[in-house]
Order: C-alpha cells, then sequence, then structure tokens
C-alpha cells in the first residue's frame, strides 16, 4: 500500500503514478487500430500494441489471455475496450484491454478462420460428437430476440405444424456488443433451469459484423456444453457461422430449424401408418416362426416316436427268436424228444426214474409209452 502524500509535501514516483491511475482508472475508451507485435507470454498474458499508421503512432496493450475473445495476429485492424494504465515498475503507460473486436472484413474473416481452425483442431466440429434431434419435442428453449426477422420466421412456421409444443423463450441480443455475452448466458442459464428436449438459436440474415456473435468463441462453447441437442438457424442459406459448425444440427434459416425440429399432422400420420404396418409384419414373422417351432416340435417328437416303436419291436422280435430257440417244439423239430414221467416231470437223467414207472417219450408227431422194469 502506497502512503497517501501529506499536504504540502511533493509526491515520490510512486505516488504520482497511482495518483495517474487513480485519474485514469475512471476512464474506460474504445480505441481502434492496427495489430502489431502479438505475442503470449506464460501461457496466460497477452501483450501487444495497437498502433495508428497514418500518425506512425502506437500504444502497448496488455490483457489475460482467459479474456481474450478474439483470435488475433499482426495486422488485424481491431476495435478495443480498454483502461488506461501506467505500471507501477516500469513507468511503462499501457492500455489494460477488457473487450476486442475485428473491424472490417478483412480482418473479421481473418479472426473468424483463426477461430475455426482452432475449434476444429479441438474436435468442437466433429460429426462423432454431435447428437439427434427428437423426433416429437415436447419443450423447446428458443434464444433470439423478440424483435428479430428469425424469430418470427420461426414462430411462425413452428405454429402451423404440431400443436402439442412448450416453448421456453430467451430474449437476447443478436447483435451488437452485448449479444455475444447474453447468448451464452442463455444457454447456460436455459439448461440449469429447464429440463428441455432441444435447444434453439436463430436470428435473421446479416453482414459478417452483424453475425459478429455466432462467430465467437464463448457462444461456440456455449454451445458445445448444452445439455440439450442445439439446433442452429442464423440468417440465410449461405450464411455458415461458428455456431453452425458447433451445433448437434444445422438450419439453413430460421424457417427451415422449426421445420426440421417440428413433425406436421402429416408427419404423425405418416408415422403411426408406418409403425402399423411395421407391427403388422413383425407379428407375421413371429407367427410364422412359431408355427415353424411347432412343427419342428412335432415332427421330432414324431420320430422319437417312431424311432422308439421300431427299437421296442426289435426287442419283442428278438425276445420272441429267443424263447422260440428254447422251446420244447423246437427241440422236438430238431429230432430230439422228450421223456417225461407219467404224473412227473421230465426226465433228465436215469437216476430221476424209478422201476415201475411208466414214461412217456414225445416226438415231433407222435409218442410212446414204456415202464422202467
Amino acid at each position: 500500500m502506497i502512503p497517501a502524500p501529506l499536504p504540502g509535501q511533493p509526491l515520490s514516483v510512486a505516488q504520482a503514478i497511482t495518483l495517474f491511475n487513480t485519474v485514469l482508472g475512471d476512464l474506460t475508451l474504445v480505441v481502434e487500430g492496427e495489430v502489431a507485435s502479438y505475442g503470449v507470454s506464460q501461457g496466460k498474458f497477452v501483450f501487444f500494441d495497437i498502433k495508428d499508421e497514418e500518425h506512425d503512432a502506437r500504444l502497448g496493450c496488455f490483457m489475460m489471455l482467459f479474456k481474450q475473445n478474439v483470435p488475433l495476429e499482426d495486422g488485424m485492424r481491431v476495435s478495443l475496450t480498454c483502461r488506461p494504465n501506467i505500471h507501477l515498475k516500469s513507468g511503462k503507460f499501457s492500455l489494460t484491454v477488457e473487450r476486442i473486436e475485428p473491424k472490417g472484413e478483412g480482418s473479421i474473416k481473418r479472426a473468424y478462420e483463426l477461430l475455426k481452425q482452432k475449434l476444429e483442431a479441438e474436435g468442437l466440429f466433429a460429426e462423432s460428437r454431435k447428437r439427434p434431434l427428437p423426433r416429437f419435442p415436447r419443450k423447446i428453449g428458443i434464444i433470439s430476440s423478440a424483435g428479430a426477422a428469425g424469430y418470427g420466421d420461426f414462430m411462425r412456421i413452428a405454429g402451423e405444424r404440431l400443436c402439442c409444443v412448450d416453448f421456453v423463450f430467451a430474449n437476447v441480443a443478436v447483435q451488437g456488443i452485448e449479444a455475444e455475452d447474453d447468448i451464452a448466458f442463455a444457454f447456460d442459464h436455459l439448461n440449469s433451469h429447464y429440463d428441455l428436449d432441444t435447444i434453439v438459436l436463430v436470428r435473421g440474415g446479416g453482414s459478417i459484423e452483424d453475425l459478429h456473435a455466432f462467430n465467437s468463441e464463448r457462444v461456440a462453447r456455449a454451445i458445445v456444453r448444452s445439455k440439450a441437442p442445439v439446433i442452429v438457424g442464423v440468417g440465410h442459406e449461405k450464411d455458415i457461422t461458428i455456431a453452425d459448425y458447433c451445433a448437434d444440427v444445422r438450419a439453413a434459416t430460421p424457417s427451415n430449424a422449426a421445420q426440421l425440429l417440428i413433425p406436421t399432422t402429416e408427419d404423425v400420420v405418416e408415422l403411426v401408418v408406418r409403425l402399423t404396418q411395421s407391427g403388422r409384419r413383425l407379428v407375421e414373422r413371429a407367427i410364422t416362426y412359431a408355427n415353424e417351432r411347432v412343427v419342428g416340435v412335432v415332427e421330432r417328437m414324431h420320430q422319437q416316436l417312431l424311432f422308439r416303436i421300431q427299437s421296442r419291436t426289435q426287442y419283442i422280435e428278438q425276445l420272441t427268436r429267443t424263447i422260440t430257440a428254447l422251446s420244447p417244439q423246437t427241440t422236438l423239430e430238431r429230432g430230439y424228444s422228450i421223456t417225461c414221467i407219467e404224473g412227473g416231470g421230465t426226465v433228465r437223467k436215469a437216476a430221476d426214474v424209478q422201476k415201475g414207472d411208466t414214461l412217456i417219450t414225445r416226438f415231433l408227431k407222435d409218442s410212446i409209452t414204456s415202464q422202467v422194469q
């Protein structure tokens, strides 16, 4: 803290500089000229000169990099919103810059190209990060100016289409020094306070100077960080801004934005017909598939039943052959005879019979009776 001088005392250099800065600090200047000796120090401080070629005059400028709202390079003509300042240690007079606007078509186009190259390299234009619009939006945020022709065109077309849509309107400046901040704030406000299906940014056509806010880095980044998908319809079909490149969907005009976003009654009817036809085809395919499965199951059961019957038949036939082969009749047919004790069992050995037993010997077609002696 530099102490204030006592009455009647001479000022120290530091006190003089502090006094000058106190007086100058109340001034906010707009200075226009050409950029020279542009550079960035330590990744956060920006230094350059603003010069007037006609009078061979120049002023040093300083700003923080995070405040640099427009890409710069030597030779660009710009308008600076700034405050005069004298550096305490060096005594050097400079302008502390708060805001930059390119001036002249050449400088504006060059700032546009520089910003486009920067954001494209960061991937902000990549198709892979873009989201589809909802087919039937229920709640739409609109960022525009109530007096803009583009807003009127959008609402007129929207009114001719599907009626069950709610709109949340953010009335902003779409041109001039406040437009950039207004639009960026509107995106953040709508995303944080409303559950929206999509956000629309629209305005009518204009010169490249009129569309400056739509070619700003702050608006570009606000579009990219939006939670809701963004459709941008700015100017005429030939007007393509940085905002268009960053949007999830670009519309050729504000009217086209309404056409792309809000379906007509005919669109709904057509969709219902397509869904009905698709549903019918799905049901028919499901029935065909079910029938094929039932037929397949029946065929498999039939084959299994035939196999089991065949197996059983083969078993019975084998058993029959075995029984036949082992039957007494088969034995007789082979030329053997069977001798039984009358009223008793079969004689298998001599010890089975006793003297006086009556034996019956059977042959294939007849038999004889004998008695044991």
